[in-house]
């Protein structure tokens, strides 16, 4: 029987420090940047815009970010009033155009079944998973799409 002492037990701890939480993250960067070959060096931009009506409210908005020259829509959200009028297509269209002078190649996002699957799909985005464990026969969609 080999008994290797130079080998540590690891324990889990139900805590983290700041410390801990930057040293995780310096070391996850690192891995990334190597194993993406300095691609992940490149910076995130944003693309968030909002849609106001004629008195200053917000009626609607999305919220993206471009890295690894891939779009990830965060949310898109239009009020009520404004559906089925083309502001949602008009905000995607806006923020791919955004993404491709930026040099992004795909877009991708997520949503749920009680949202907008059909109307990603409409622009052009295909469901690549589909997570089916939440109650109520809800699922949550993630698609995507070449730019």
């Amino acid at each position: 029987m080999n008994s290797d002492t130079s080998v540590s037990k690891l324990k889990i701890v139900n805590e983290m420090s700041l410390e801990d939480s930057q040293a995780m993250s310096t070391n996850l960067r690192n891995f990334n940047i190597e194993q993406s070959k300095g691609l992940s060096t490149k910076p995130e931009t944003s693309f968030n815009l909002t849609l106001r009506s004629e008195t200053g409210e917000v009626a609607g908005g999305i919220r993206s970010r471009a890295f690894y020259q891939s779009l990830t829509v965060d949310f898109l959200w239009i009020d009520e009033k404004f559906r089925r009028m083309g502001y949602g297509k008009e905000l995607m269209l806006k923020v791919e155009g955004l993404a491709k002078e930026q040099g992004c190649i795909s877009a991708n996002t997520m949503t749920y079944s009680f949202q907008a699957p059909q109307f990603y799909e409409k622009l052009g985005y295909k469901t690549v998973g589909v997570f089916k464990e939440y109650p109520d026969d809800i699922k949550k969609f993630f698609l995507e799409k070449k730019l």
